[in-house]
């Protein structure tokens, strides 16, 4: 479902590791979402 291994998934589950944006991307896109950079507002 989310085409990561089962050892990366346990490190994401117990915060271990350092996974990339596009690890973490891969499993949030099972839920419809994804992670990004997004400019901060100036005040």
């Amino acid at each position: 479902m989310c085409k990561i291994s089962l050892r990366t998934l346990r490190q994401l589950e117990q915060d271990n590791g350092n996974p990339t944006l596009e690890t973490v991307n891969s499993v949030l896109r099972a839920f419809g979402m994804q992670l990004g950079v997004v400019p901060l507002r100036r005040r």
